[in-house]
This record gives C-alpha cells, structure tokens and sequence, in this order.
C-alpha cells in the first residue's frame, strides 16, 4: 500500500479534497489562473487571494517515465509516472494505474481515481478514461 501524504499549511485543502474522492485545484480569484502546485501568491497578478475549485479530473497524458531501481517496498511495478494534463490547464504530477506500459501514448484520454494509502487517507491516481455512455458519441 502506499504511504500516507505529508500535507503542508498551502496544500491541506488538496489532501482533504482527496479524502472527499473530490480533486481540488487552487484558482487565484483575482486573475482565475489555476495554481498548482498550491501557493501563497499568484505569480501572475501577485494577488494573496485564492478559491479551491473541484475539477471533473478529466485528463490527458502529457509525458511518463517509468522507474526501475531502485524499486520501494510500498509501491506496485511497474510504476507509472506520468505527468497529466487537466482540462483546466494545469499541469498534474501522479500515477497511471489500470493500464500497461505499451498501451501509453501521449494525448492519452485519462480519468482521476482516488486510491487508499496504508494510513486510510486517500491519494489521487489516474487511469485510462473508462468507455462508458458519457464520452463516447458516434
């Protein structure tokens, strides 16, 4: 199982969101440009301001690696990094899972799926967008 998460005062609200299963973006509310990761000031408008937004965790994978060694006890391989891509514009650091390694191709359609850490807090993974009624139109 995975280890617990290690939130900060900036991003308490994301580990709590992800409890909830809900992912959370930071969204300064002076300028609404997404923030993540989560930070005191906008780097655009240097506004102190910010909202917590709930995104749908609709994604697509932008880039992934896949570490070999050397390998951690708490974490199942192969290991998928992958760097995703929200619908919202921002830039995502987590986990495939669901999927092999030859089925990865950038601009692959992904969904958020929320996983239990050893702890019982919840952690955010991603995973192929599930072809169900909702997306698929012909």
């Amino acid at each position: 199982m995975r280890p617990d998460p290690i939130p900060s005062p900036a991003n308490q609200f994301f580990w709590d969101a992800l409890n909830r299963n809900e992912l959370q973006i930071q969204q300064c509310a002076q300028c609404q440009t997404f923030l993540h990761p989560p930070r005191p000031m906008c780097p655009h408008c240097h506004s102190l301001e910010h909202n917590h937004i709930t995104v749908d965790g609709k994604a697509v994978l932008y880039s992934w690696c896949i570490p070999r060694h050397p390998q951690i006890p708490m974490f199942e391989y192969p290991l998928i990094t992958a760097l995703v891509d929200l619908s919202g514009g921002v830039r995502l650091l987590s986990n495939l899972i669901e999927c092999q390694t030859s089925e990865l191709k950038p601009g692959m359609a992904l969904e958020v799926c929320f996983v239990k850490t050893i702890g019982g807090k919840t952690i955010h993974q991603f995973r192929p967008l599930q072809s169900d009624a909702e997306g698929i139109h012909d």
